[in-house]
Formats: structure tokens, sequence, C-alpha cells
């Protein structure tokens, strides 16, 4: 492990020790010890020789209620639970078509999905980019191509033509119109342009014109590819405005809730600081996005 000053900011871990200090089988030359966190095993991040701990979380909704109306009625008004159906497992014929979602390449231009997490394959969130786990792209990407199909059919759509074109989902499958990299992305960036630029309309000329290239592809106008680096710009908007959403919300609750009455600056003091997030970049491992990057100022 390496670190960077007396408080370390910075922690890394190779993967052979870091697989040998997590193998369930223990057939490892030199394991090394490590801890485990109960969420990680509840999560099957890693499998645990001992019993699973509390199903609580898994059966969170059953105990849920808004004003004693049962949660999952309170969704089923708006939206739809289903039961998961991974056709390699469980075979080709659901008794629930819904359940295969997570599994097959859905149609946004009629049906909007967001996943959150669960088993399966999927398009990545703005949700899912702070903890995408198997929720990542690649994790998609590989579903549909060496594990379903003989032939290939998707690509990173990082991944250039060689003249600085990239290749974004949008140009991948009709079905995936509204997304460059991330689910939706293209459309988010649309609303956010079209909710800010009336009240700021000296947007950089460069926002401008990723704008209409944006809105040529979402309209159906062109499938003109955008670079990397606009796939890239685009999710960046995306996420900065995402979390300044978040920290208003944060600080709205704080606002209103009783149980901080004596103690809500200490927590608005440490909002304001997370208000000094500004997200500038991704990390890209193997032609993937990974983690973003950020920056933040320290005058507080």
């Amino acid at each position: 492990m390496s670190g960077n000053g007396e408080i370390y900011k910075t922690i890394s871990i190779d993967g052979p020790t870091f697989n040998s200090g997590v193998d369930v089988s223990n057939n490892i030359v030199n394991p090394v010890s490590g801890d485990v966190t109960l969420d990680q095993v509840h999560d099957q991040v890693f499998l645990s020789s001992k019993r699973k701990p509390s199903n609580w979380e898994d059966n969170i909704l059953l105990a849920t209620t808004d004003n004693i109306i049962p949660i999952l009625d309170v969704i089923n008004t708006y939206g739809k639970c289903v039961i998961l159906h991974n056709p390699k497992i469980d075979g080709i014929y659901p008794i629930e078509l819904d359940g295969i979602i997570p599994y097959t390449i859905p149609n946004n231009n009629e049906v909007c999905y967001i996943r959150d997490c669960f088993s399966g394959v999927g398009i990545p969130g703005l949700n899912n980019i702070f903890d995408q786990a198997n929720m990542s792209l690649r994790s998609f990407v590989d579903y549909h191509t060496s594990e379903v199909n003989s032939s290939k059919i998707f690509a990173s759509p990082l991944l250039g033509d060689g003249n600085g074109n990239g290749n974004g989902l949008y140009k991948q499958n009709i079905n995936l119109r509204y997304t460059a990299y991330f689910n939706y992305d293209l459309l988010i960036f649309k609303y956010i342009y079209e909710k800010i630029h009336p009240i700021q309309p000296d947007i950089n000329v460069y926002i401008n014109n990723l704008y209409v290239a944006v809105n040529l592809i979402t309209d159906g106008t062109t499938d003109t590819p955008l670079s990397s680096k606009q796939i890239e710009d685009i999710n960046v908007v995306n996420i900065n405005y995402l979390w300044c959403k978040l920290m208003i919300y944060c600080y709205k609750r704080i606002g209103d809730d009783q149980y901080l009455t004596r103690r809500q600056l200490e927590y608005t003091e440490g909002i304001s600081r997370l208000c000094q997030i500004r997200f500038d970049s991704f990390v890209t491992k193997d032609n993937y996005f990974t983690n973003p990057m950020f920056s933040f100022s320290r005058k507080w």
C-alpha cells in the first residue's frame, strides 16, 4: 500500500495482494489479512463462509410505509415492481416480461428504465457513478457481446475511429438514441442547458456548440459522432448539476430535521464545504470511465 504525506490522501493495493486477502477458497500462497465490511458481505461483493448478515435490508420495502400505506403500493402507483428473470439461468420464457429488462437492451425511445442496485447488467446512470460495482458500462458491453452473442455488438463508447470521433451508444443501437455513455446523458444535458441558458445566456461558445450537436442527435436529425472528449464533457456538466441539486436538497432537509435542531450549524457548515466540490473529468481505464475526478476550493 502507498500514501502521500503524513496524512494519507491516496491509498492503493496491487491486484495479486488484494486477491490474496479476499479469496474465499484460501487456496493461495502467502495470504494477507484484511477487513471486509458487513455491507460488502450483504451485497455479495465478497462471499462469506458464515451466514449472510440480517435480511433487514433485503426486506426493507416490505416493512416501509408512507402514512400507513405500504410503500410498494405507493411505488406501483407511478411505476411497477417486478421480479428479475435472467434468461441464461431461468430460461427464455419469463412469466413477467418486465423481469428480463436488466438483461436486455431496452428501447429507450418508448420507456425510461432507471436502475439502482440489483443483479443483472445495464447502462449505468448518474446515480451509479460513485458506486458502479457490477453496474459499470463494461459489464453491459461484455454481457451483450461475449456472453450472449457470438458476434460483437457493442464496444466502448470512448473508442474512436482514429479521427477523433467517438462511438457513443446512440450510434451503436437505435434503442439507445438518448445515450452516449451514461443512461440518458444526452437528454439530461439537453435539459440542463435549456434550464440554465435562459437564466445565463452567456454560456461559453463550446457548450453552445455542444448543445447544438446533442440537440440534433436527440431530435433524430443526425447521428453525428461525438468525440470521447465531448462525451466526457457532457457528463461533467451533468454530474455537476446533479451535485448542486443534491447539496440544495441536503441543505433544505437539514433545516427541516427536528432531530438536528441544536446541531444544524455543524451540518450546514459541512454542506457548505461539500458545495465547493467541482467535478472536472473522469478517470479512464481500458477505454471506460471509472470514477469522477474533482477539485474544491478551500475558501470557506
